[in-house]
């Protein structure tokens, strides 16, 4: 679920845990287990932000805009300040919006054990792409 509302330049993602995919259907299973998201027990993440830069974009004209955001991710009950850009692109009465956000893990409590085996395995960090597309029709 994806709000923006072009007046404000409020933005807001709410997305299922599970519906984060993985290239390995293995690693999306680690992904919502009891040590990783937890997705039984958190089921959704959100994003919640502003535009920062909401004057150089033109939602009623057709064109690819940047955007800068800044806003609050929470994941596993653990919220954080991010700053990104984003694209939006207007396109007749249609809206697109992609991010790519670069998460460490452990800022939402997201740790493992520090055996070699995990640690070689797994990264500090992951990327999430976000593409959220909206029509006013």
């Amino acid at each position: 679920v994806s709000t923006i509302v072009p007046s404000t330049g409020d933005v807001v993602f709410s997305v299922p845990i599970q519906s984060f995919e993985f290239e390995k259907a293995m690693m999306q299973e680690h992904f919502n287990n009891e040590h990783f998201l937890e997705s039984s027990v958190y089921p959704k993440s959100k994003f919640k932000a502003t535009i920062l830069n909401l004057d150089e974009i033109d939602f009623t004209k057709n064109g690819e805009y940047q955007a800068e955001i800044q806003g609050q991710m929470t994941i596993k009950d653990k919220t954080n300040t991010l700053k990104e850009w984003g694209t939006i692109t207007v396109e007749d009465q249609s809206l697109t919006v992609s991010a790519v956000f670069d998460l460490v893990l452990a800022d939402y409590g997201i740790t493992f054990a520090d055996s070699e085996m995990v640690a070689t395995k797994i990264g500090k960090s992951v990327e999430i792409t976000v593409i959220a597309e909206y029509n006013s029709k």
